[in-house]
C-alpha cells in the first residue's frame, strides 16, 4: 500500500506522467509495466518478497491511474484491458485536439470529448505543457486534455 501511495506523493514520482498514465505517455507506460512485471517475477522467484510487494503497489497504481485518467470506459469499452501485453488501439497524438472546453461547466465536463481515440490527462505539473501550449487544467480529477491555440498571456 505505502508503495501504491508513493507515486502520489513523493516528489520526482508524483510528477511523473507516465507513472499515471497521463500526457498520452500510453506506450512508455505500457513498457514500465512490462519491464516491473518481468521484476516482479524475478525477485519473488529470488525470494524478495518485499520488494516484490513494492513494484506490484507501483503497478497497481499505474493501473489504476489509467482507468481514472484516461477515457477508455467512455469509449465503450466494458472489458478490462490487459496493460502489459494488451493492444490499447487507437491514440491521441499528444498536440492534437481531443476535448471541446467549450463543451464544459465549472462543475462539469462530461460530453467534451471530440475524438475516438484513447486519450489521458494533462495536468500542472506535466512538464510537456509550456512547449506544447497546453493549458493545465485546475481540477485534477477532469481526465481529458484542452489544447488550445488562442489561449492569451500563455506561454
Amino acid at each position: 500500500m505505502s508503495a501504491n501511495l508513493a507515486q502520489d506523493s513523493q516528489p520526482g514520482l508524483k510528477d511523473d506522467p507516465v507513472l499515471h498514465f497521463d500526457a498520452e505517455t500510453f506506450v512508455e507506460a505500457q513498457q514500465l509495466l512490462l519491464t516491473r512485471n518481468n521484476q516482479i517475477n524475478t525477485v519473488a522467484g529470488d525470494g524478495k518478497y518485499s520488494t516484490a510487494r513494492n513494484l506490484i503497489g507501483q503497478s497497481l497504481h499505474a493501473i489504476q491511474k489509467f482507468y481514472a485518467h484516461s477515457n477508455w470506459i467512455e469509449l465503450g469499452n466494458q472489458e478490462i484491458v490487459d496493460l502489459v501485453f494488451g493492444d490499447l488501439g487507437a491514440i491521441a497524438g499528444e498536440t492534437e485536439n481531443t476535448c471541446d472546453p467549450g463543451l464544459c461547466t465549472e462543475e462539469d465536463c462530461d460530453g467534451n470529448i471530440v475524438v475516438d481515440k484513447l486519450t489521458s490527462g494533462y495536468f500542472d505539473f506535466n512538464v510537456r505543457l509550456v512547449s506544447l501550449n497546453i493549458m493545465p487544467l485546475t481540477n485534477l480529477t477532469t481526465k481529458h486534455t484542452y489544447i488550445l491555440t488562442d489561449l492569451v498571456g500563455f506561454a
